[in-house]
């Protein structure tokens, strides 16, 4: 099991529930995306973190979860959110962020340190 992953499901039960936990539900078509979003989130990181590894699937999920973060980092812009219903969403969304992309790296086998190195 994959702890980044479960992390990453449990900011998808965050988005579903954040338009009415930080009162931003003023704009419906924002809240059935966060929604929306949230759910997809939670449901492909948590598939990502029980389903044994299996490289052509994981590989999918990492990028999805990446995909539904970067959205969660340009919602508030399309609305009116205050400063603590913008942390309360872009926090989040970095972490999600975050999280897709150590697991694409862990993935892939590729880490921060080997950059630059030759074939040795």
């Amino acid at each position: 099991m994959n702890w980044k992953s479960w992390i990453a499901a449990a900011m998808g039960a965050w988005f579903v529930v954040a338009p009415w936990a930080l009162g931003v539900p003023r704009s419906p078509h924002l809240v059935w995306t966060s929604v929306v979003f949230g759910l997809l989130q939670l449901v492909v990181s948590a598939w990502a973190a029980a389903v044994p590894r299996a490289p052509s699937w994981r590989m999918w999920q990492h990028w999805v979860v990446l995909l539904t973060g970067m959205w969660f980092l340009v919602e508030p812009f399309l609305g009116t959110y205050e400063v603590a219903q913008y942390w309360g969403t872009t926090g989040p969304a970095l972490l999600t962020i975050a999280l897709a992309i150590w697991n694409l790296m862990e993935h892939t086998g590729w880490h921060p340190s080997e950059r630059g190195r030759s074939g040795t």
